[in-house]
């Protein structure tokens, strides 16, 4: 999820206390939202200057160690290197979440999982890792791709909707889809298996799903396109009819973000790479080897063992699955280096607007043949799809007029000038003459015959049926009278009727027939419900692991989001059994008081400031040794493990971490 999406999951109350922290009131006076000052890298810089020494200490900590995964308490413990009071830790962090940099989720026993939102965890990396070298791209000339770019994830979608359309997608007793209706989606879907050779992930049905068909059904799942039933797979209609009216900005755009909470890369420096590519120009080319360079300057492998080399490797083969899935193309450029380039904008405003009619028209061929440019919208392929069959599928896709094609749109309610209207409507040049005739000639075959459901009323006898005919109360609801006891009845009125028959003496026995669930579609034909354009709302994005396929590894995803406003008094639950001079300054005391004192301060995992002849000292106690005559205490002074002994110091005082550390 995105930070916008974590502040709509916290109360109004805790909204306020983030906002009303003097490290965003000044700029949300200024009329930003506080959205804004987390995700925006300029105002992010600004809001990093108000932190504390602590707080970015503690900021830089979870981001070179966590990245925008989830993390936890004893996490954090494990990823400090350097000696470092705990009780400091853990109050950094509250501070963070105090602030809204880092939210928390609640697990079922209570343990709290932590998390940077995606869109801030990029923006952080811009502010602390800036590009102190501005990234050089590549003219267009100077490069040759190298690598098949998919037309589109948002093509293999539609694709599958087509097909869930027209086929049910049968499930076996294990839950899941038959194996040869998996390999038929399987050949449409464009990325491969070889797209996804670098990209680890687990799903339920690894033995019998392929990866691109569990990515494909996973996202359909999660964008709830599909409800499951205990048989089948069956389309949402309302979701899926807003989905495609999403322009192809609108579409990427959900994708991607969804799917880089599905499947993050794992290592945090991956991530944090990953963030400065997602800051790149759209549709510039731009070197690996500029990116390493970048790697260098901020130190981000120091702390691995990973080279240079292993590194670009690993940002290649990352591209490659993103190459795949249309967002992103490859090349080499003059001196036979890997380059790429943003075939998505991830950071423009999404424009809702419909694009001017001729951008988005399709050819209609005096063959019958339709060819559909790749930037005509879904909801008009949609309905292509409902008086067409397909004959060629790539960027640029071939239909075909026929007559099945138009008797399926008929059945479906259309009539030929409703058809033809269509193919004007979205034709570059003038719909040809003979296809206008034929579709005219082909709806006028239709329906000579009509076959239609009825209901029948059969009586026990012609006593009772002469009853039914000569009662006037009844005679609304008859159609006809079919020889000397039966009667078609006027279906939609049926309700009624049988009340009528109820209140009369007659109690009907309704004979029940089998039905098809209500929510599928028939599959019998390939029949498309049309889109209508006045359908404004807008799509709404979810990310619930749940609902999909995939294990993500954002295990956050699972729990709920902690409401309560975190305060710095609870990272010390025995701060009140502290004596309070003990914490406002130095003081001589006597030795059983000075042990207790620095017995306090082990337990409580916090600092000792100890003085002597002005001169002050401050250590982390780890462990306090007695002695016949004396006692020393052992810790840690500026990462130096030292031990010192009593005599060494007149005055002590306790330092707890954002109590009285100032």
């Amino acid at each position: 999820m995105n930070c916008e999406k974590y502040l709509s999951k916290l109360p109004a109350s805790f909204i306020e206390e983030i906002q009303n922290d003097s490290t965003y009131a000044q700029i949300i006076r200024n009329g930003h939202e506080l959205k804004d000052c987390l995700t925006s890298s300029d105002l992010l810089m600004k809001c990093y200057e108000k932190l504390s020494y602590l707080e970015k200490k503690t900021l830089n900590l979870i981001l070179r160690n966590f990245g925008y995964g989830p993390f936890e308490w004893k996490d954090m413990l494990l990823s400090v290197d350097t000696p470092f009071s705990e009780s400091e830790i853990k109050v950094g962090l509250t501070l963070l979440r105090q602030k809204g940099v880092v939210f928390t989720f609640r697990k079922t026993w209570g343990d709290h999982v932590f998390v940077i939102p995606k869109d801030s965890f990029r923006s952080w990396v811009s502010v602390l890792m800036p590009d102190t070298n501005k990234m050089e791209y590549l003219p267009d000339e100077e490069v040759q791709p190298t690598h098949k770019i998919g037309r589109g994830f948002s093509f293999d979608m539609f694709q599958f909707i087509i097909f869930i359309e027209k086929n049910e997608l049968e499930l076996t007793q294990a839950g899941l889809v038959k194996k040869r209706q998996v390999q038929k989606i399987c050949d449409f879907i464009d990325f491969n298996e070889e797209d996804l050779e670098y990209i680890d992930f687990k799903y339920e049905g690894e033995d019998v799903y392929p990866k691109q068909f569990a990515i494909v059904l996973d996202m359909m799942m999660r964008l709830q396109l599909v409800n499951k039933e205990s048989k089948s797979f069956h389309l949402n209609m309302e979701k899926t009819h807003v989905w495609l009216l999403q322009n192809m900005d609108q579409m990427n755009r959900i994708l991607y973000e969804n799917w880089q909470q599905i499947c993050m890369p794992s290592n945090v420096w991956l991530q944090l790479i990953w963030a400065k590519i997602e800051t790149l120009d759209y549709d510039m080319w731009y070197p690996i080897d500029e990116l390493i360079k970048w790697v260098k300057g901020t130190q981000i492998l120091q702390s691995t063992n990973i080279d240079e080399t292993h590194c670009a490797n690993q940002i290649l083969n990352w591209i490659k699955s993103y190459a795949g899935f249309g967002w992103i193309e490859i090349g080499k450029n003059n001196k036979d280096e890997f380059v790429f380039k943003w075939k998505i904008n991830i950071h423009a405003e999404v424009e809702v607007d419909i694009p001017v009619v001729d951008e988005v028209q399709f050819y209609v061929q005096a063959d019958f043949e339709v060819i559909v440019p790749p930037n005509v919208p879904f909801h008009i392929r949609w309905e292509l799809e409902g008086m067409s069959e397909i004959t060629y599928s790539d960027l640029i896709m071939r239909y075909k007029l026929h007559k099945k094609s138009i008797e399926r749109a008929r059945q479906k309610g259309k009539t030929s000038t409703d058809l033809i209207l269509f193919l004007e409507q979205n034709s570059k040049y003038e719909l040809p003459e003979n296809v206008k005739s034929s579709i005219e000639e082909w709806s006028e075959q239709f329906g000579k015959i009509v076959i239609e459901e009825v209901l029948l009323l059969r009586c026990s006898d012609s006593k009772i049926s002469e009853q039914i005919k000569e009662n006037p109360i009844f005679q609304p609801y008859i159609l006809t009278m079919l020889g000397d006891r039966d009667f078609i009845i006027d279906k939609g009125s049926s309700k009624e009727f049988y009340r009528k028959l109820e209140q009369h003496g007659y109690s009907p026995f309704i004979k029940e027939t089998n039905k098809q669930n209500s929510n599928q579609i028939d599959k019998n034909n390939s029949d498309i419900k049309p889109i209508h354009l006045d359908d404004s709302f807008m799509f709404e994005d979810t990310s619930s692991a749940s609902k999909g396929l995939i294990y993500s590894n954002k295990a956050m995803l699972y729990y709920d989001m902690e409401k309560t406003f975190p305060k710095v008094i609870d990272v010390y639950p025995k701060l009140e059994q502290i004596p309070p001079m003990w914490l406002k300054q130095y003081r001589s005391y006597h030795p059983s008081t000075e042990k207790e004192i620095v017995q306090k301060a082990i337990e409580n995992r916090v600092y000792l400031k100890l003085r002597s002849n002005h001169k002050e000292r401050t250590i982390l106690p780890k462990e306090l040794e007695e002695k016949s005559d004396q006692y020393s205490v052992r810790g840690f002074e500026n990462n130096d493990e030292i031990t010192l002994f009593s005599h060494q110091w007149n005055e002590m005082r306790l330092i707890f971490p954002g109590i009285n550390d100032k």
